[in-house]
């Protein structure tokens, strides 16, 4: 219900700003990229995977060279390749910037880790069966930044919170 949602919302918008850009990522769209984008031709790019170096390839690069993006060219759908899952997650940049905290009622989601080994069926974590885990010391980092800025509410999504290390 919330892709229709958005594809509505980008269609009206469309109308005003005639150039603009859809651009679509995370699990629920991602898996099936292409389907997507052959029944759906307001969908101008899929981001693949992991986001963060995708995206940033996206804003900096020829679409041809990024890999994780689907993409359109002369109405073929282009792929441009698997990109890898981050193995330091630590090299990823805290994912919030100091001036959000200001905002009132705003709700600051953390994650420590990525992945799940188990296989249910209903959940999109199971699509990578590894566990990579941030450190403890910067997680220890992270979680200060949010009390030193008066945070009082973080929501803490770890799929693996009670997972034993062997």
């Amino acid at each position: 219900m919330e892709f229709w949602v958005c594809i509505q919302a980008y269609n009206r918008n469309k109308k005003i700003f005639k150039d603009l850009t859809l651009v679509l990522g995370g699990p629920e769209v991602s898996y099936n990229a292409v389907e997507l984008m052959n029944k759906y031709s307001e969908i101008d790019y899929i981001i693949s995977g992991e986001g963060e170096k995708t995206t940033l390839e996206f804003l900096t690069k020829d679409k041809k060279d990024v890999k994780g993006l689907y993409y359109r060219e002369e109405d073929k759908i282009k792929f441009g390749g698997i990109r890898e899952g981050i193995c330091d997650l630590d090299e990823i940049p805290f994912p919030y910037e100091v001036e959000e905290f200001s905002e009132k009622g705003k709700i600051f989601y953390y994650e420590s880790s990525r992945g799940c080994p188990y296989s249910c069926s209903y959940c999109m974590s199971s699509i990578d069966k590894t566990v990579r885990n941030f450190s403890i010391e910067r997680v220890k980092e992270d979680l200060m930044i949010f009390l030193n800025n008066g945070i009082k509410l973080i929501k803490f999504i770890d799929r693996t919170y009670n997972l034993k290390k062997y």
